[in-house]
């Protein structure tokens, strides 16, 4: 943690994250809190976009879980290389000019909450 608070602390102008996690496996729990801390400091301190490539989609899960607790889902994307042979353009293209690698559309779908059932409802 000290080496990437050096790291970002150098930096002065916003930036952006390119992360090759294709050697990793499954994440130990132990590890989740610090990578929260590690995502919630880099957005704090200036992160705007990153990308992890990844080589398995159940470390993509668990990611997305933590980037969704951290609040840093909308600045980070997940691109399995065994499935993506461009792994590295489509990582560069989210990182340099904000083109979603997962395709995924802004919803436009809210979900209110009814209050004579309980149920939920989209609008």
């Amino acid at each position: 943690m000290i080496e990437i608070k050096d790291s970002v602390s150098q930096l002065r102008e916003d930036y952006h994250v390119f992360v090759d996690l294709r050697n990793c496996e499954l994440m130990p729990v132990e590890v989740k809190p610090i990578i929260e801390v590690v995502q919630t400091f880099c957005k704090q301190n200036g992160m705007q976009r990153s990308v992890l490539i990844l080589s398995n989609e159940i470390t993509a899960m668990q990611l997305r879980i933590v980037a969704r607790k951290t609040g840093i889902q909308e600045w980070e994307r997940y691109i399995d290389a065994s499935s993506n042979p461009d792994w590295e353009q489509l990582g560069m293209n989210w990182i340099t000019d904000g083109i979603d690698p997962e395709g995924i559309a802004k919803p436009s779908v809210s979900c209110t909450k009814s209050r004579s059932t309980g149920s939920l409802s989209r609008r």
